[in-house]
């Protein structure tokens, strides 16, 4: 039985010429490759030769999707951006408590050994 490796997911390129993104096979003429998803219709449309990509990239919906591509890429940055800040904040937030909660256990830890003391010098003198 052959082992198979997990499909590559599509993306198109970045073009700085045209500022745009393009479509670029990715695999060599008449050689078939790894199996590559494009998830332009939000599912996993494969392909493994050069004649199943462009098949796939004719279709309209793909081009629309690469038409697209660069708008969903920002929005989703941006998506990304904000959920990293969130992170951030939450991240201070805990790390405080975490400071503030160490301090309090240096405290108390001071206390008991102080406790400790104390105890174990009243020990010495009862017997």
């Amino acid at each position: 039985m052959a082992v198979q490796s997990p499909p590559i997911t599509y993306k198109p390129e970045w073009c700085s010429v045209s500022e745009k993104y393009t479509d670029i096979c990715p695999f060599e003429t008449r050689k078939s490759g790894n199996i590559y998803k494009c998830n332009c219709r939000n599912q996993d449309d494969t392909f493994k030769t050069v004649s199943t990509f462009n098949t796939h990239i004719r279709n309209k919906y793909h081009i629309n999707w690469v038409k697209q591509y660069g708008t969903h890429t920002t929005l989703e940055i941006k998506k990304l951006e904000d959920e990293l800040k969130i992170a951030l904040k939450e991240k201070a937030l805990l790390h405080a408590e975490l400071e503030k909660q160490s301090a309090r256990a240096e405290k108390y830890k001071q206390k008991y050994d102080k406790l400790k003391c104390k105890s174990e010098e009243y020990h010495d003198v009862c017997d």
